[in-house]
């Protein structure tokens, strides 16, 4: 992959960040921000009943439908999964935008924010490009960063980056249902991450329907939005404590996307992102406590 390509991608994360952590630090302004009602154990029930939830009706749609049954159990699929899409879109989108329109009246807020939301939906649904697909995930995952790591303490946030570092190692390299589920979302239309072309910046703006996972392999590769989602939760979750530890914390997190970047454009194979990510994040809340 091209040097500036590598920036341009780099770029796209610390948009994401630094857009959620202003919206995050506004919506703590507006509550009381000792108020952390999430654990890291409710979190991961949350997580392993949703990831396990989804595995098994994928084999109950390959076990128990066959021909014309199984087109009929792929389009429901097809149908739940963009219904959680647009829902995503909605609160993902509420939540990173709102704050950053506070010099807009409420009612000029609101309907710039109904006009967006409509936008990402409509772009989603009958015109989406690469980078529309790229804009929407990342309101996603800035808005389920914001959610969860102003509602999770910092120390918390660590225990589930751990956790979830040893579930992506096994997922992808032992078990590899990390990858039957991104087959499966995938052949439903649902590509879960960051879409970035491999030489041409030009393709960003290439349809959506006409990209696989073998061209994901070739042409482009794929960030998933898990990988970038674990680390900003921790620094949000950092945002209650200070920011010194936010920004060190959040410089080292995007050393470690580097790392798994080139990763992911060698090997061209699927790669477990955290096990690069989540070591510079943790070193990076160290040096913070440290210093």
């Amino acid at each position: 992959m091209k040097v500036k390509n590598t920036f341009y991608f780099l770029v796209i994360v610390l948009s994401i960040y630094i857009f959620s952590l202003y919206s995050a630090s506004k919506w703590l302004e507006l509550e009381d921000t000792t108020s952390e009602n999430l654990t890291w154990w409710q979190f991961l029930l949350w997580f392993f009943a949703s990831t396990g939830a989804y595995l098994a009706l994928l084999q109950i749609k390959k076990k128990w439908f066959s021909g014309k049954k199984f087109k009929t159990a792929s389009i429901i699929e097809r149908v739940f999964l963009e219904i959680a899409m647009i829902s995503c879109i909605v609160f993902g989108t509420a939540l990173v935008v709102a704050p950053l329109l506070d010099k807009f009246s409420f009612t000029w807020g609101l309907i710039v924010l109904g006009v967006l939301i409509l936008s990402l939906i409509l772009g989603r649904l009958f015109f989406c490009k690469v980078w529309i697909h790229n804009l929407i995930w990342m309101v996603i995952i800035g808005g389920t960063g914001i959610m969860v790591g102003t509602a999770m303490p910092w120390k918390d946030a660590i225990i589930v980056l751990a956790v979830l570092t040893v579930y992506d190692f096994v997922a992808v390299y032992k078990t590899k249902h990390m990858i039957k589920m991104m087959e499966g979302m995938t052949a439903a239309g649902l590509i879960p991450g960051i879409i970035f072309p491999r030489d041409k910046i030009s393709a960003f703006a290439e349809g959506l329907k006409g990209i696989d996972l073998e061209k994901i392999g070739g042409d482009f590769f794929l960030i998933g939005g898990g990988d970038i989602f674990i680390p900003l939760l921790l620094i949000t979750s950092l945002l209650k404590d200070n920011l010194g530890s936010v920004i060190i914390t959040a410089e080292l997190s995007l050393a470690g996307i580097f790392l798994a970047l080139l990763e992911v454009t060698r090997s061209k194979k699927p790669v477990p992102g955290l096990i690069f990510i989540v070591p510079c994040s943790l070193l990076g809340v160290l040096i913070s406590k440290l210093i």
